[in-house]
């Protein structure tokens, strides 16, 4: 899988954006403030539906504008596409898959698997352990899908669990 075409609408600083990377190695530079992360919260948006910065969309929705759009589309190595469309128009956000809605995350997640690794990498080292068990439960999902189905079954029967030993 790769990204075919990002283009987004009143993304933080961007009003208008359009980015064709390629197939293979992309190399994103510029001097502060142009953008580049900017970008990078596209294909966030596109592959996880939130920002890899903040849980809120509207953080990202450039100033002044009353909503913003993400369009991707994902390439699959046996051919065929897929394109997302995330919208966020005031205090809904919408997100759509070849025009159907999409409803879990790991809808986007399955046709786009990105994983974050950014400055912080260092900090699951010494913070709190379940950053540690979240990396490795995303990281799961991505080699075997099916993981997700257990790993929901799983916080499920956790949270009835918890329950029952707090009302004894």
């Amino acid at each position: 899988m790769w990204f075919g075409a990002v283009a987004a609408t009143n993304l933080r600083c961007f009003a208008d954006i359009e980015y064709r990377p390629s197939p293979r190695i992309n190399l994103i530079y510029g001097s502060n403030g142009a953008g580049k992360t900017s970008l990078l919260e596209a294909f966030s948006l596109a592959s996880i539906g939130k920002s890899f910065l903040s849980n809120r969309t509207s953080d990202v929705v450039k100033t002044g504008s009353i909503g913003l759009s993400v369009r991707a589309v994902t390439n699959r190595e046996k051919g065929g596409s897929s394109t997302v469309v995330v919208k966020k128009m005031k205090a809904e956000t919408t997100i759509t898959m070849d025009g159907m809605p999409v409803v879990a995350a790991s809808v986007l997640a399955r046709n786009a698997p990105v994983l974050v690794i950014n400055s912080k990498a260092p900090d699951l080292l010494s913070d709190n352990p379940s950053n540690r068990r979240a990396l490795i439960d995303r990281s799961l999902f991505h080699v075997k899908h099916s993981y997700v189905d257990t790993w929901k079954q799983y916080r499920q029967a956790l949270r009835q669990r918890n329950e029952v030993v707090r009302t004894g």
